[in-house]
């Protein structure tokens, strides 16, 4: 089965579908509001980007960074990779996410592993992606480890590995999503939820049905998404081709243009195809 090519996070780092998308608001496994936790601390970084104000949350993170060490130094780091991330700071969350992806607690480096594959799927660069989220998935439980190696597929696939990607596909299918994610740490946080909220960017999202190596069965994806398309009035489907990294032509199929991460996410929810992946839109 042709996988559907995610390019940028969601999810998620992997959203939950979102990948992912799931692979997406942010899951947190913590309570209260941003103002309820002292200033300064970790709880206080993760309560303010729980509520979404990631320039605020980041803002915090890099002051508490300078302040704390060891493994909660790792977790900021993360958190504060998320709030860039969120921002459309790349660079930064990129820094951010390598500083938590060598942590000691192999809860806190799977994520920021995870987090650094969906930026190299972001910027076309599958085979160091696929190299990320396999390193990843021994970290990650539940939904988190489902959605890392469907991605780990996807990046197999746009690297042109079709036999890698089948085997990540299977992993995928065999990993049992009822899983709680339990850990006493308070960034405890599903990272196929971290994706799901986004702010506005300036570049339009849609929905990559998927990207295949035969024209038929593109076609064929292409006109099943134009009928739920048409009925949900989603706007258009578009198929065209790219190259993959062993000079093989690919037929991409996308449907639908939107402002927002989440508005592509509320369609692709309408259409009830939860396995199509939020991605920016890309020109033919």
């Amino acid at each position: 089965m042709d996988l559907a090519m995610e390019w940028m996070k969601t999810n998620c780092s992997l959203g939950s579908t979102k990948f992912m998308t799931l692979m997406i608001g942010i899951i947190m496994w913590v309570g209260g509001c941003a103002g309820s936790r002292p200033a300064g601390t970790l709880e206080s970084v993760v309560s303010t980007y729980n509520a979404q104000q990631y320039s605020e949350s980041l803002e915090q993170a890099n002051v508490v960074l300078k302040n704390t060490s060891g493994t909660k130094r790792d977790e900021v780091a993360y958190i504060a990779g998320l709030s860039a991330y969120q921002l459309g700071r790349i660079d930064e969350a990129e820094a951010r996410f390598i500083t938590s992806a060598n942590s000691t607690s192999d809860e806190t480096a799977a994520k920021g592993k995870a987090m650094l594959g969906q930026i190299r799927l972001d910027q076309n660069r599958p085979r160091d992606a696929a190299s990320y989220f396999t390193s990843a998935l021994p970290g990650l439980t539940g939904e988190d480890a489902q959605k890392c190696a469907h991605n780990a597929a996807v990046a197999f696939q746009l690297a042109g590995d079709t036999a890698s990607s089948k085997r990540w596909q299977s992993t995928a299918a065999s990993v049992p999503t009822s899983a709680v994610i339990a850990s006493s740490s308070p960034t405890s946080t599903s990272v196929a939820a971290a994706t799901k909220s986004n702010v506005s960017s300036p570049s339009n999202f849609t929905l990559q049905v998927g990207a295949f190596m035969e024209k038929k069965r593109a076609k064929k994806a292409a006109e099943e998404a134009n009928a739920l398309a048409k009925k949900d009035g989603l706007g258009k489907v578009q198929m065209f081709t790219r190259t993959d990294t062993k000079g093989r032509r690919m037929y991409m199929v996308q449907v639908g243009g939107f402002a927002t991460r989440e508005a592509a996410m509320a369609a692709r929810t309408k259409m009830g195809r939860l396995d199509y992946i939020v991605a920016p839109a890309t020109s033919s």
